[in-house]
């Protein structure tokens, strides 16, 4: 995400290291946004933790949370920032000067997930509840929201032509939060 009519316009994640954007690239907390520790983890493991190493010598800051991120770019504190396309959807429509870069070697998308608990009290109403958000109206007005639907056939937000989408290798990632937190930390301490 940049803020509107910024020149040159970052193309892709690499791009936010260049020298053109030092000082002005705004970074979510991974330990308190879960789609941060989606990058975190897609970043990791494609690109080692020096990506964030590049980013913080050229100067990006850490914000606590997304909204952080695309607030603190529409107010023009920074640049550009790493955060979700809904927000930034979301913030357009509300008349903030700030625009959707899809990086061309893709977004990170990241699942949110839906479960029903083991110890459910109500568990006949809770499978209502999911049959409901899986349904065609139910993931349809998870579009109006502007997040991505998971039934196929139903059609999401807008992306721009050719956009794709990268995810990190979920099982590889699961037990090793707390190590990839604390290498991210002793890059972006705060």
């Amino acid at each position: 995400m940049g803020h509107s009519g910024l020149q040159p316009a970052p193309k892709d994640w690499e791009d936010l290291t260049s020298p053109a954007y030092a000082g002005k690239v705004a970074v979510p907390d991974p330990a308190f946004a879960g789609s941060a520790f989606v990058a975190l983890g897609y970043f990791a493991q494609t690109r080692g933790m020096d990506f964030y190493r590049a980013l913080r010598a050229n100067g990006a800051k850490q914000v606590a949370s997304v909204p952080d991120v695309v607030t603190q770019v529409a107010q023009g504190t920074f640049s550009v920032g790493i955060t979700l396309d809904s927000e930034v959807r979301a913030a357009v429509a509300k008349g903030a000067p700030i625009e959707l870069v899809w990086p061309t070697s893709g977004a990170i998308a990241l699942y949110s997930p839906i479960a029903q608990t083991a110890g459910s009290t109500q568990p006949a109403s809770a499978k209502d509840f999911l049959e409901y958000v899986l349904s065609s109206d139910g993931q349809q007005r998870i579009v109006a929201t502007g997040w991505q639907p998971i039934v196929p056939g139903i059609a999401g937000p807008a992306q721009p032509p050719g956009a794709t989408a990268v995810s990190p290798d979920w099982s590889a990632l699961f037990g090793h939060q707390q190590d990839l937190l604390a290498q991210y930390r002793s890059v972006f301490v705060q």
